[in-house]
């Protein structure tokens, strides 16, 4: 049976490696959101002649992230703690998501900057995590909760994979159906025209 000191060791561990969710999800989201016919038409993009500009978007993230990581999160988890550290930058992530979630059409400055500011948010949180379970966790344990942190970062990935693979059953289905129901309203309202007429 394990103590209750050892289960809350592991449960605080293991809520700090969920900080590679989020990068997992981060990183696997917008690979489906450039994929997205909506999301270009909504920047004014296209798939082969914006392609560095694509490219320039997915860059976006890791550059905020790497100055995030060299100049910011160590002395942010050192002065204010790993917690702080961790949780700063999963606000600033949170934040982002809302700046490229309701970025302006055609504004692709603004959609940029949300994925910059996650990859600062990103970078905190992810300096922290590691140092944190290290501190948190027993020795005889902290290999084991470090294989989580890995791994983690694949349910965040197979979680962005299973809600853009549903965004867009879903959105083929609405296309069907308005299909559907434009030819059923035009089957319908063309006798009456054509008899009216």
């Amino acid at each position: 049976m394990m103590s209750s000191k050892k289960l809350y060791n592991w449960y605080i561990a293991l809520v700090a490696a969920m900080c590679m969710v989020l990068y997992g999800y981060d990183a696997s989201v917008f690979n489906a959101a450039q994929g997205s016919q909506n999301w270009l038409d909504w920047f004014d993009l296209n798939s082969k002649n914006d392609a560095y500009l694509i490219g320039l978007v997915n860059t976006a993230y890791t550059i905020g992230a790497i100055v995030s990581g060299f100049f910011f999160a160590g002395p942010v988890a050192d002065y204010f703690g790993r917690r702080w550290g961790m949780g700063l930058g999963c606000f600033l992530t949170i934040i982002a998501t809302f700046v490229q979630a309701f970025a302006p059409r055609h504004n692709l400055g603004a959609f940029i900057g949300g994925r910059v500011l996650i990859g600062l948010g990103q970078g905190l949180a992810l300096t922290a995590g590691p140092i944190y379970i290290g501190e948190v966790s027993l020795p005889e344990v902290r290999g084991s909760v470090m294989t989580f942190w890995q791994t983690f970062y694949s349910v965040g990935s197979f979680i962005a994979y299973w809600i853009a693979s549903g965004w867009f059953a879903l959105a083929t289905r609405v296309e069907r159906l308005n299909a559907a129901a434009t030819l059923t309203i035009k089957s319908i309202s063309q006798p009456i025209i054509c008899k009216s007429s």
